[in-house]
């Protein structure tokens, strides 16, 4: 999690959703969000990936979907040729920026909810601190 005090690029290829809503929630304000500017994965395909009730659930806690509406995205990606191919890495590469209402808009009075625990969307493309590649290796053996 990081404040921006100036306009900041956060240049975040291949994280997982909560990373980005991490980065968005401690910059949620008028001000934050105009200075923050993400190169990374395509916001909108996360969305697009979720069904309708996981949207809805996720969109009381997490801040990604809650700016989807003040987000403009740039593909800096090519498309995906082969499923099997390198080269097609960081074919949803997206530049992001927000332009968020007035901060005395009624947007910034809808609250968030604290991340449910046993939320398995939440945890979909986490890895936890807690295993390591070492840990890992040895609980599969």
């Amino acid at each position: 999690r990081r404040v921006t005090h100036t306009p900041t690029l956060f240049v975040m290829p291949h994280c997982g959703r909560q990373l980005y809503s991490n980065v968005l929630s401690s910059n949620w304000s008028a001000k934050g969000l105009r200075r923050v500017h993400v190169l990374g994965n395509s916001f909108a395909a996360y969305a697009q990936s979720l069904s309708a009730d996981e949207h809805h659930r996720a969109l009381s806690w997490c801040h990604l979907l809650q700016a989807a509406p003040l987000t403009a995205e740039v593909s800096c990606g090519m498309p995906a040729v082969r499923a099997d191919r390198f080269d097609n890495a960081f074919n949803n590469l997206s530049l992001h920026s927000f332009t968020p209402p007035p901060a005395d808009d009624a947007f910034w009075l809808k609250a968030f909810t604290a991340l449910p625990g046993d939320e398995p969307l939440a945890h979909l493309d986490i890895i936890p601190a807690s295993v390591s590649p070492s840990t890992e290796s040895a609980q599969v053996a």
